[in-house]
């Protein structure tokens, strides 16, 4: 496993869950992307591996090494950020073209 997501929402029974918050430290040992957004960014506390020096990125996201984490309202940066670690995008002109539709609302 190479990245692991985790979306917000109602996170009660996930905070209780050893065997998930076993994987988050295990992920992080191993220096694999880690990606959380909204109330899922509780569980990186919750496994030991929440960032103290984190990076506040311009786009609003916190980067740490290999942790990704967003508000609620910056899933679109989110996204476009797990593509850049994860290397999607085949160019700068597919990078653009992402950030032009799914960020600036631009027709192609």
């Amino acid at each position: 496993m190479q990245l692991l997501i985790i979306p917000g929402g109602d996170n009660t029974q996930l905070k209780t869950n050893k065997q998930l918050l076993a994987l988050i430290k295990a992920l992080n040992n191993d220096h694999k992307v880690i990606a959380t957004i909204c109330s899922a960014t509780e569980l990186l506390e919750l496994a030991g591996v929440s960032p103290k020096n984190h990076v506040s990125h311009p786009s609003g996201l916190e980067i740490h090494k290999n942790i990704i984490s967003a508000k609620p309202n910056k899933y679109v940066d989110f996204a476009i950020e797990i593509g850049k670690v994860m290397n999607i995008y085949t160019d700068d002109e597919d990078f653009n073209e992402t950030i032009d539709f799914f960020k600036l609302f631009k027709d192609s």
